[in-house]
């Protein structure tokens, strides 16, 4: 019951409510798998980077939750928010390793291998992501700063004219909308 008033505060942004609700429900289970990974995305979402990691590593740990993968990728994305790109990489390689096919852990990986200046690597996380997730403006911008970066000329050009196709104003291309 707590988790749920935590989420239904949590979208109506009244964020100290829902964090009262979510420290209640995380006391009433403390080991609880949902329990944990919702309250730290929930942190990792208003910022509290490092106070979040806690709570999806006892996600991680408990037995009895069924999607683990679910909170390695949380913790792998949280970490890439904060700059451990050591710490982000391990966290996504071990959500792959449950579901390689995760949308949500592939297009994570694919920005810390560009950051990590393995661009091929990078290249083809996204291209996993492609073959599993829909186009957002971030993979976009990502496939258009991986091309670009990689001297693929072409491909780049094609990734910027989706962005600026279905993402008007997007800034992900390097401010290039409207040039070619």
């Amino acid at each position: 019951a707590h988790t749920m008033l935590a989420l239904l505060y949590e979208r109506v942004d009244e964020d100290e409510l829902a964090d009262r609700e979510y420290r209640l429900a995380v006391q009433y289970d403390p080991q609880g798998g949902d329990v944990n990974n919702n309250y730290g995305a929930f942190l990792c979402s208003r910022g509290k980077l490092a106070e979040a990691e806690p709570y999806f590593i006892t996600a991680i740990d408990d037995a009895f939750y069924t999607t683990p993968q679910i909170a390695f990728n949380n913790a792998g994305s949280c970490a890439l928010r904060r700059g451990d790109l050591d710490k982000a990489e391990s966290f996504l390689r071990q959500s792959m390793e449950l579901d390689d096919k995760q949308a949500a852990a592939l297009l994570p990986m694919a920005e810390v291998s560009y950051q990590q200046g393995k661009y091929l690597h990078a290249r083809a996380f996204l291209q996993r992501y492609e073959a599993v997730g829909p186009p957002s403006e971030e993979s976009l911008g990502l496939g258009y700063r991986v091309e670009s970066t990689l001297g693929d000329e072409e491909s780049a050009r094609r990734y910027r004219r989706a962005l600026e196709q279905q993402y008007p104003g997007s800034t992900q291309a390097g401010g290039t909308a409207g040039r070619e």
